[in-house]
């Protein structure tokens, strides 16, 4: 073998550590497109996840802390809107029954309102066939239960009732569930997209039933 082509103990060395070299760099530039890989997936889940479920909504009470947790409802608003509401609902007289109904579903889910306007139709037909008049005083001390989002309140309070020229105070029981209106999505196709993240009574209910006739 001529003596020009023998390869050096040197050059095999050196040949050697470029082919390492290129095998660790090809093992570092698979993990490195592995690794953005699965980001993006990662990230492109969450756009989807979030296009699907809609943005966490923030609750802030008027004169509260200046932070908030991202789907938190405070106890203290929940049982001002729930105050609201219940004296909204029972604070009327004959000729203003139908605007204070229509005020009502301002606060309602939407899912509700078919059976509330029918309920509140039979409803004036008593009011004014009795010539009614209701005022409402709603106890201050309400009880909150709920979890994140949703809270269930109970309130006590006194109805005053005028039944024509017939006046008698009547003690009640209310308990109104709220939950955010979100924003209209695969998963909720029912909200209203003009307001996303508004306060909606979804469950209420009396005890008693306000009747014309103490029972």
């Amino acid at each position: 073998m001529p003596a020009n082509d023998v390869v050096s103990p040197e050059r095999l060395q050196l040949l050697f550590d470029d082919i390492s070299a290129l095998k660790a760099n090809t093992v570092r530039t698979k993990s490195r497109d592995v690794l953005l890989a699965v980001a993006l997936v990662l990230l492109a889940g969450g756009f989807v996840y979030q296009a699907w479920a809609g943005w966490p909504i923030h609750y802030i009470t008027e004169g509260g802390p200046g932070y908030s947790r991202p789907g938190l409802l405070p106890d203290t608003m929940a049982k001002e809107y729930a105050i609201r509401f219940v004296e909204a609902r029972y604070t009327f007289i004959p000729s203003t029954f139908r605007a204070q109904m229509e005020k009502c579903l301002q606060w309602l889910h939407p899912a509700l309102h078919i059976r509330f306007k029918a309920d509140a139709e039979q409803e004036e037909r008593e009011v004014r066939k009795n010539d009614m008049k209701v005022s409402v005083f709603v106890a201050p001390s309400s009880l909150v239960k709920g979890r994140s989002d949703t809270a269930l309140v109970l309130l006590t309070g006194l109805r005053a009732i005028w039944v024509g020229e017939a006046y008698r105070e009547e003690a009640f029981k209310a308990e109104i569930t709220l939950a955010p209106l979100r924003p209209r999505t695969p998963l909720f196709p029912w909200s209203n997209p003009d307001t996303p993240g508004q306060l909606v009574v979804v469950r209420s209910a009396y005890t008693p039933v306000l009747n014309a006739v103490s029972k």
